[in-house]
């Protein structure tokens, strides 16, 4: 398949395999940027359970559990 002296099929396949590094370069970058996210999220979550741990053994001005459910304080509030 010849046109103009160039072999057609030639650039075809050419250009498709530019094509594809392309897509493989942007597809490196995103699972970079997916692995990125992904560490902030556990990060993160990290935070957020040390935070919930805080907070259920920290006590409010009365000196009564914030967190009675976790706790199980609750049941003796009124006797104590």
């Amino acid at each position: 398949m010849m046109a103009r002296g160039y072999d057609t099929s030639r650039l075809f396949r050419e250009d498709t395999l530019l094509r594809i590094r392309h897509l493989e370069a942007d597809i490196a970058e995103r699972l970079k940027e997916l692995g990125r996210l992904s560490r902030m999220a556990r990060e993160q979550d990290e935070r957020l359970k040390a935070l919930k741990r805080r907070m259920t053994h920290s006590r409010t001005e009365d000196n009564t559990p914030t967190a009675t459910r976790k706790t199980g304080l609750g049941l003796f509030r009124g006797f104590t």
